[in-house]
């Protein structure tokens, strides 16, 4: 049982670290979170949650350098909200907050006329990359989504960063052309 003294986070220095990972990476995890949820206050919720995973393994993450922080808060991010779009469509809740609930009049007095296109823009972005074969989804969700460098990309899946700037590349034509022929097919 956790002393009701002591903070969740123990040490000075693992304080320092969180408020560090928090201001840093606050906006990737929002980010990231939005793009699978599409819910503002809900990926706020979530965010908290990846929090509170990142704070029980705040001794294992080092600033130094030699752990990679953003790819690990990216892929705690993605993973929580993934569990909980998961957990959400098998309970069968329906989210009345949930934009595509809403009716378009509300959409439009809500947001600005701008911010939505280009969101929904992001959103059709981020659904065609769902829908790549497995082998470039996760190096385009990652790169085009998380914002991680080729680099980074190649350490958190192990490969060859070659091999992930190929997938990339190779994603990135599959994309185009799926948005071109969606783009013929509206008109």
């Amino acid at each position: 049982m956790q002393d009701p003294k002591r903070s969740p986070v123990g040490k000075e220095d693992d304080r320092d670290k969180l408020e560090y990972i928090y201001n840093e990476y606050y906006d990737l995890m929002f980010r990231t979170v939005f793009s699978i949820v599409h819910e503002e206050e809900t990926s706020a919720d979530i965010v908290h949650e990846v929090i509170l995973k990142l704070i029980n393994n705040i001794d294992t993450i080092r600033l130094d350098g030699t752990f990679p922080v953003r790819n690990y808060v990216f892929l705690t991010a993605k993973h929580t909200a993934m569990d909980y779009q998961r957990k959400k469509e098998q309970s069968g809740v329906l989210d009345l907050d949930d934009p595509v609930m809403q009716t378009e009049a509300d959409s439009e007095k809500a947001i600005p006329a701008n911010v939505l296109t280009s969101r929904e823009k992001y959103d059709h972005l981020v659904r065609c990359i769902r829908s790549l074969p497995e082998l470039y989804r996760d190096v385009c969700y990652m790169k085009y989504v998380g914002e991680l460098k080729e680099r980074e990309i190649a350490k958190v899946l192990n490969i060859p960063e070659q091999t992930v700037g190929v997938r990339v590349f190779r994603g990135k034509q599959i994309l185009r052309k799926k948005i071109t022929e969606e783009s013929e097919d509206e008109q």
